[in-house]
């Protein structure tokens, strides 16, 4: 038996309240409990936070109102409130006395449940260039990390993207080059894929829409779909247009500034994340002929638009719930308020760059294609997770659900976001046009390092809700140090030596980073870079070890586990070293 009294307590400030904290001892192999006794001030509240272990409020004393994620419900002497791990949450104190409550909570915290089936996307590359390792750090490591997990959590999970093909970038990009498009197109695919293969990134499917003979008719039918219901309309716009190379300036025709930041902006900013209709933007200027000193003409053109700020009401639900960065929730607030929003849907194309709208001379705009292509996901029973950059999510989160909405009541929202903000290389912006870039399909030859260690060092730097950098001096001593690491690691494994009688497990702390590393590869709170930040805790807590070999030999096998996701090569190997030890320890114990 074990007496706890709060009576005479020393009281200590901790998440904006008073706090006495006890503890119940352990037993054997189960882990202990904490309770803390907190008072709140009258009119006073908790800091809103959230942590691993599942918690328990009982109130004693006193009236509030208990906030989790988005729910709130009044509490007052005698209720018991249960918060989930992971989710969260405050007290507030609705009265002027003083309210009391005993918190209490278990390293044993619930396990994340995760759905038998899912889909994830990740934003189609566009084929005007091979990728570079700021595009790798963003949607595609993370989809393909993500899926490794779920799988291993035993998931069904299709991991689906493609190639952009019907972006003007690829046909301008080909102009420039003196190169066919066709010819061009298909070879930056060629190297995207490559790209991908080098990280050890697979896909379940990747389209090409150029080469797909179905794909065309599905995008028109849907695009027909939105007109018969009045989604979209036609109107007459003044639309910036140059007489020089006698181009309509849309997309990578189009340079300007946009008018909320007045950052470049082809229409849509990289820096604030707004997208505006061509002749919205300020100081404007063709893209294509940037020697030319003529300011392009509004000429008027009869173009479809979708009425954005009419149609967000039907998702913003969807939107409240969003856990996302200050940056999108922003913009997702900076768009809400503006009920006159609208965003282009066809634009003229006598070239058809991309997808003709029947007997005009007009494309449909790719993002409006890119709605019709993702309306199967919004409408299967597989849970859906999306994955994309900062600067497209005007688009995915935006645009497309309030299209898919729109045109079809039975398409939802999806179920979870994976999003991201910029890598910068030492320093700078990734740039193709300055040549400032790291290409991923040829970054590993030069660098004489494995993919493994690469994919470590983008999860450890990735720039999830703000920019971070990568410094090519800084990778080269990551690399040597992780790659000697792991040989040290690979050697332990096969040398050590397993002692039949001994009864011990791994340390609590190594049990504890491991329960902690599920929370940060589930797709609720997906996060490469706590993770891989526990896995290097783990690592040098199996390098310090001076334990028995059969705990060591324990951490090894939850440390292979823990790297499937992330360094998927080394931990097989790592396994395998394992299994190669436990058969030579067998057939020496046969001896």
């Amino acid at each position: 038996m074990h007496k706890i009294s709060f009576k005479n307590s020393e009281f200590h400030k901790a998440y904006g309240i008073l706090c006495s904290c006890a503890s119940v001892p352990k037993e054997t192999q189960r882990p202990g409990v904490f309770p803390t006794f907190c008072k709140i001030p009258g009119m006073g509240n908790s800091i809103r936070h959230r942590h691993f272990e599942s918690e328990i409020f009982f109130i004693i004393q006193g009236h509030g109102q208990m906030r989790i994620e988005n729910e709130s419900v009044d509490v007052s002497a005698g209720d018991l409130i249960q918060i989930p791990s992971g989710h969260f949450h405050e007290l507030i104190n609705t009265d002027f006395e003083e309210l009391q409550f005993l918190s209490v909570y278990s390293e044993n915290r619930d396990a994340p449940s995760f759905a038998p089936q899912y889909n994830i996307t990740s934003a189609p590359p566009t084929p005007n260039g091979p990728l570079h390792l700021g595009h790798m750090s963003g949607p595609y490591l993370s989809a393909d990390i993500l899926t490794r997990y779920l799988r291993q959590k035993g998931s069904q999970v299709s991991l689906i993207s493609g190639t952009d093909d019907h972006q003007n970038y690829v046909a301008f990009q080909a102009q420039k080059l003196n190169q066919a498009p066709q010819t061009f197109r298909s070879s930056m695919r060629t190297r995207i894929i490559n790209g991908f293969k080098s990280l050890n990134i697979h896909h379940d499917e990747f389209t090409e829409p150029k080469m797909e003979s179905d794909y065309k008719a599905q995008v028109q039918s849907f695009f027909q779909r939105a007109i018969d219901k009045s989604i979209i309309q036609k109107e007459q716009i003044l639309f910036p247009h140059c007489e020089t190379c006698a181009n309509f300036l849309v997309d990578a025709a189009i340079i300007g500034n946009c008018p909320d930041c007045q950052n470049p902006s082809h229409g849509s900013c990289e820096n604030c994340g707004v997208v505006v209709m061509p002749n919205e933007l300020h100081n404007i200027r063709c893209a294509i002929c940037p020697g030319s000193d003529k300011i392009p003409k509004l000429k008027k053109a009869s173009v479809y638009t979708f009425h954005l700020g009419r149609n967000l009401p039907l998702i913003v639900s969807d939107l409240n719930k969003l856990e996302t960065s200050s940056k999108i929730k922003n913009l997702i607030q900076k768009m809400l308020h503006r009920k006159n929003a609208k965003v282009l849907v066809s634009h003229p194309d006598p070239e058809n760059h991309g997808i003709a709208i029947p007997s005009s001379q007009q494309s449909i705009h790719v993002w409006f294609e890119m709605a019709a292509t993702y309306e199967k996901f919004a409408i299967s029973p597989k849970k859906w997770i999306s994955c994309f950059g900062f600067d497209n999510s005007f688009y995915y989160l935006l645009f497309i659900p309030s299209v898919l909405k729109a045109v079809n009541q039975e398409s939802r929202f999806p179920d979870h976001v994976i999003t991201n903000d910029f890598l910068n290389l030492e320093g700078s912006k990734f740039s193709t046009s300055r040549n400032h870039a790291l290409w991923a399909d040829d970054f590993l030859a030069d660098a004489s390092a494995k993919a493994d260690t690469l994919r470590f060092f983008l999860a450890l730097h990735r720039p999830s809700t703000k920019t971070s950098d990568f410094s090519k001096l800084e990778f080269y001593r990551f690399a040597k140090d992780l790659e000697g690491t792991t040989d040290r690691l690979i050697f332990r494994a096969k040398s050590l030596s397993k002692v039949p009688t001994d009864s011990e497990i791994e340390s609590d702390e190594c049990k504890r980073l491991l329960r902690d590393l599920e929370l940060c590869l589930g797709p609720v709170n997906f996060n490469p870079r706590q993770a891989t930040r526990k896995i290097l805790t783990l690592i040098d807590l199996i390098l310090e070890f001076q334990g028995s070999s059969k705990t060591e030999l324990k951490m090894l096998e939850t440390l292979s586990e823990a790297l499937i996701p992330i360094m998927p090569d080394f931990s097989r190997e790592l396994l395998l070293a394992l299994r190669s030890n436990e058969r030579q320890q067998h057939e020496s114990n046969r001896i």
